[in-house]
């Protein structure tokens, strides 16, 4: 917070997981937005996890956050694995480069962004992404080109919304003076992602599109983005990649986790439409195929989706009935 880090004492950080372990949780996010923002820290306090994890029981994983940038730290990442981290939440945002460095988003622009998710991937961890349709110069005619390289870069979509005009940033100052801003009922107008009431989908008025082309470009994207096929392709190529072997990722065997895999298998089996019933068959194949790579987090991620999909179909079918950009709030 700020524009200066604080880093909590690497001791004190050791403590609460030994603390948090004791209590049964299994796993833990590391609430950062860059973790690996102050390199020297973040190196040694990874060691120090390292150290202690084997004798955590339950054993934990991790999660946190990172710029993708640290798919170039050789080092950083080989850390993260032997950590316990399995999944680094990154803000792609958009992979035009023009639109990167208008986000302030340099670091991102000058990678090869593809690769650097395949990268991070190839160790076995996995890339849950932020994704921003909407930005300026970039109407619904380049969506599709967006879904379809993080698909094919291997990340996970996690959280995917509209540009908004965030108070106190230039671009909220910009679209008041050009007229394009529109007040929303909460402080940034993100609600109108979920909101079935709210008739916008976001308080910026696009330089190039309709409020209508933005919705229906959305929604077609969010469909695209959690197609069985799609997700399962994801699933697969992480799998096929991963360094974790069957022995080395295999779900912990206790009472919840057989709950959670025979939950997964009734409703994939039993309970799930067709489409989607072909989609898990077909990852398991996948995940055999690789010799069970990655099979925890394949198991998990079948878990998401389920309300990862819903959730989003049901944001898509809000933009379809949404209006134009005339319409009040």
């Amino acid at each position: 917070y700020g524009d200066a880090p604080r880093s909590k004492d690497i001791g004190l950080v050791i403590a609460e997981l030994k603390a948090i372990s004791r209590l049964g949780f299994d796993s833990v996010f590391f609430v950062d937005d860059n973790f690996a923002g102050d390199k020297i820290y973040a190196k040694k306090l990874l060691r120090e996890i390292a150290k202690v994890l084997p004798a955590l029981s339950p054993r934990p994983y991790f999660y946190t956050q990172a710029t993708l940038d640290v798919a170039e730290d050789e080092e950083m990442l080989l850390l993260f694995r032997k950590a316990g981290f399995q999944r680094l939440f990154i803000g792609i945002e958009t992979f035009d480069e023009a639109s990167l460095l208008r986000l302030n988003k340099g670091h991102n622009a000058r990678l090869d962004m593809e690769a650097a998710v395949r990268r991070i991937s190839s160790h076995g961890i996995t890339v849950w992404a932020s994704l921003m349709f909407g930005l300026e110069n970039r109407g619904p005619g380049t969506f599709d080109e967006e879904v379809r390289r993080l698909l094919r870069a291997g990340a996970v979509p996690l959280q995917i919304g509209l540009l908004q005009a965030v108070p106190g940033t230039p671009l909220h100052e910009r679209a008041i003076r050009e007229k394009r801003f529109v007040e929303m009922p909460s402080i940034i107008g993100s609600v109108a992602l979920s909101e079935p009431g709210v008739k916008r989908t976001t308080n910026l008025v696009h330089d190039t599109a309709t409020e209508k082309d933005l919705n229906s470009g959305l929604a077609k994207s969010l469909k695209a983005l959690f197609e069985p096929d799609a997700y399962a392709g994801v699933l697969i190529k992480n799998a096929k990649k991963s360094p974790r072997n069957f022995f080395s990722s295999l779900p912990r065997l206790n009472v919840n986790n057989i709950r959670v895999v025979g939950r997964v298998l009734y409703y994939y089996l039993f309970k799930a439409d067709k489409p989607i019933r072909r989609m898990f068959l077909n990852v398991l194949k996948g995940v055999l195929f690789s010799g069970m790579r990655n099979a925890d987090e394949v198991i998990y991620h079948l878990v998401i989706y389920k309300h990862l999909r819903k959730h989003y179909l049901e944001l898509a079918g809000m933009c379809e009935a949404r209006g134009n950009e005339n319409m009040p709030y």
